[in-house]
């Protein structure tokens, strides 16, 4: 026998056993989703998440001491810079290291993900610290979503 049924040479041919999708084809679990995280996936995700925490915690007191951080010299500089937002749902303070782009008064940060959690947070309130060159300083911000990139353009307060 063959691995997709019936024989392979002559002979009749024995029924194909498919296996039935249980959400499209039960009126009962019609419009239900199916599970979007196996097991694996969610381990995965965990790895990462974890991973990203521990290289923030070296990398978080570094810019917040101005290391890497744009340069204030030159009207228009790359470099990290810490964002502090405030946590839409438990009002907590939230600090992230972004890679940035300043142009005079402005820092620009952005991220691909449509999910991610700073820019929902810094879309809840609108307000945020930016540690730049070892100094905290205040900044209102715009966020700008499309389907390729979400920039959130933060406006230092004292520039």
């Amino acid at each position: 026998m063959r691995p997709g049924g019936g024989e392979a040479r002559g002979g009749s041919a024995s029924p194909v056993v498919r296996h039935s999708d249980p959400f499209s084809e039960c009126p009962a679990l019609a419009g239900v989703a199916p599970p979007v995280n196996t097991t694996l996936d969610q381990a995965r995700d965990r790895v990462v998440r974890e991973g990203f925490r521990a290289l923030n915690s070296v990398v978080r007191p570094a810019v917040r001491a101005g290391v890497a951080n744009p340069l204030r010299v030159v009207p228009v500089s790359l470099g990290a810079v810490l964002v502090g937002t405030t946590g839409r749902r438990t009002g907590l303070l939230r600090e992230v290291p972004l890679l940035s782009m300043r142009v005079g008064g402005t820092v620009y940060v952005s991220t691909f993900r449509a999910d991610s959690q700073w820019m929902a947070n810094l879309e809840a309130t609108p307000e945020a610290r930016v540690w730049l060159n070892g100094t905290e300083r205040g900044a209102r911000v715009t966020v700008r979503r499309d389907d390729r990139l979400n920039v959130a353009e933060l406006r230092l307060d004292d520039a």
